[in-house]
């Protein structure tokens, strides 16, 4: 993978393990907030009214990412963390892990609840689609319909794809690009001196 690239969970993923009585359901899945993350839990507890713990953790933003994990009623660092190492392990981005519990009258001590809350994550993430997405970049174009022909020729050069295109008494659009093309993207368009750029951060 390139520096603007990152893996994430394209398709919600489902496992279910037991031990001892007790029932973790695990949902791996893709996030870009932690409200997205409360939302999904709040719709959980309405599927499973009985369980008292939706442990969970996510690593959301790339490349700076943010990683939350909470245990959820369970011992300090027993659910929520072994979740997080589990999405840490996959090298994931913009996703996260909810594992519901189902307790069944055994105690599993905190190194069994370490290795179910783990061992669920990890189940739920690989029954997960996990698909690579880019870090993109945008410039807002404005050009005579003359350059029209040369602007596609550099979009399909730099694999960049045209959008919102409009047109009036000039043809405005916006390039969409990844990152990392950034410093070729803006000498290309530079060598197209009619055309009037502005690039969003």
């Amino acid at each position: 993978m390139t520096k603007d690239s990152y893996q994430h969970i394209h398709k919600e993923g489902y496992a279910l393990i037991k031990d001892r009585g007790s029932k973790f359901h695990a949902y791996a899945f893709e996030a870009n907030s932690v409200d997205q993350v409360h939302d999904r839990i709040a719709s959980l507890r309405k599927n499973h009214p009985l369980a008292r713990h939706f442990c969970w953790a996510s690593i959301i933003g790339f490349p700076r990412a943010e990683e939350r994990a909470n245990d959820a009623g369970e011992p300090a660092h027993s659910a929520g963390t072994p979740i997080l190492h589990a999405l840490l392990s996959a090298n994931l981005h913009n996703s996260a892990v909810v594992v519901v519990r189902l307790f069944g009258g055994t105690k599993l001590g905190i190194p069994g609840l370490i290795s179910a809350y783990k061992g669920s994550a990890s189940a739920g993430i690989a029954q997960a689609k996990i698909q690579e997405a880019y870090v993109m970049r945008q410039v807002h174009l404005a050009l005579t319909y003359a350059d029209i022909g040369a602007l596609e020729s550099l979009a399909s050069q730099h694999q960049a794809q045209l959008k919102d295109v409009s047109y009036g008494e000039t043809c405005q659009m916006t390039l969409h690009y990844r990152a990392s093309k950034q410093a070729s993207i803006e000498s290309s368009l530079q060598a197209l001196h009619r055309i009037q750029c502005t690039f969003v951060a």
